[in-house]
């Protein structure tokens, strides 16, 4: 419940539909925003967390103490659920889920679909990015056309569309032109945690890494471009200079369900399967104290809304080296390399000269320095959303 002496200020219901671990970057994206404002001195909205009936444990550890409505609507497969679907195909609204945030006495619903055009609800919508658009071998015609209509259906109705980027956001002039819906950017802040060496340690230990490494915390999605790291520490092996990249994330790609296993074959071709350690999912405590830990931080990927662990690297005050896509420049962490994401040779000279000019005293500066400035930059994230809901609200009431 929300405290009675608060109810002056606006219950801002933030749907946050994850029932498993399929898509943790979406979970952490908005795990993000809500931790960022459980910590906001002086806030002026009450967020309170829409979720399935059970969310699993390593998405809801990192989850703040924020109120969390439960409902079988966010069910996968149950009969509410269901039914909610029947009754928005036939009338166009999703009265079922309108009805129920209106009478806890939501005042807004943020990170959710649509809920049809004459709402009484005012709608926050949320897109991380358009890589339909970008990554068209990936997908069918028919899954183009399908995501084309939803995000024309969320430009239609939605109150305000809420980006993670300026790059997306010209994403959306270039694909969509100037429909409807007002477009706001925030970009996202992580939260992280105070440095814990021991922890750094631990897990070091724990997964019998070695001391220097790099640290590729991407889910192996094709688009994630680890088969270009792959050929870089083939390139380094090949020169007689093996490093050690650490990834962590799921392994599975759903579009292409033998990614993983065709990565894993060219490990063993190239003879880096030393040099190429694969933990697959682990919890954030321990991606954390990797991230801390590491020479680099490392993302080859093709194509970003933001890039949270790269957000956190930064945060933490960390190198990164980076593939060069419009949304990493435009994030612009202070210690950061980039090169071509399709040039392994580029990739594999910036790790040798990371791994050979890496000093353990100004790294541990930098991070230092980091924490100084990291409470700053997580309210101003925070005040952004804040004011973009109180904006909103205001166009809704004229």
């Amino acid at each position: 419940m929300i405290d009675g002496s608060l109810k002056s200020r606006p219950i801002v219901a933030v749907n946050f539909p994850f029932a498993d671990t399929s898509w943790l970057g979406g979970a952490n994206s908005i795990g993000h925003l809500l931790n960022a404002q459980s910590q906001l001195p002086d806030r002026r909205l009450d967020l309170v967390i829409i979720a399935p009936t059970t969310i699993p444990d390593i998405v809801k550890r990192s989850l703040p103490a924020l109120p969390i409505w439960h409902t079988p609507m966010l069910d996968s497969g149950s009969c509410i659920a269901l039914a909610r679907r029947i009754v928005r195909r036939l009338t166009g609204r999703d009265w079922m889920m309108e009805r129920w945030l209106r009478r806890r006495g939501a005042a807004l619903f943020s990170h959710a679909d649509p809920l049809g055009a004459g709402a009484g609800l005012p709608v926050i919508g949320y897109v991380t990015d358009l890589s339909v658009h970008h990554l068209t071998d990936l997908y069918s015609a028919e899954e183009v056309a399908v995501q084309q209509r939803y995000i024309e259906r969320i430009l239609a109705t939605v109150d305000t569309l809420l980006l993670m980027s300026h790059a997306v956001d010209r994403d959306f002039d270039r694909f969509y032109g100037n429909k409807r819906a007002i477009r706001e950017v925030a970009h996202v802040v992580p939260i992280v945690p105070p440095r814990d060496r021991a922890a750094e340690i631990s897990a070091i230990e724990h997964y019998g890494l070695p001391e220097r490494f790099f640290y590729l915390p991407n889910k192996f999605w094709i688009h994630k471009n680890h088969a270009v790291m792959v050929e870089a520490l083939g390139i380094l092996r090949a020169a007689g200079t093996p490093l050690c990249v650490v990834c962590s994330g799921v392994t599975g790609d759903e579009r292409q369900p033998g990614h993983f296993d065709a990565l894993m074959a060219r490990v063993a071709e190239l003879g880096v399967a030393d040099d190429f350690r694969v933990l697959g999912l682990i919890p954030g405590v321990d991606v954390n104290a990797l991230l801390r830990a590491s020479i680099a931080v490392v993302s080859p990927s093709l194509h970003e809304g933001w890039g949270l662990t790269i957000a956190e690297a930064r945060e933490m005050g960390k190198a990164v080296i980076l593939s060069d896509i419009a949304v990493f420049r435009e994030q612009a962490p202070a210690r950061a390399q980039f090169f071509d994401p399709n040039d392994a040779h580029a990739l594999a000279a910036i790790l040798y000269d990371a791994d050979t000019h890496f000093d353990h005293v100004l790294d541990d500066q930098a991070q230092d320095n980091a924490a100084t400035t990291h409470r700053g930059n997580r309210d101003t994230y925070a005040r952004r959303y804040e004011t973009i809901v109180l904006d909103t609200l205001a166009r809704r009431s004229r």
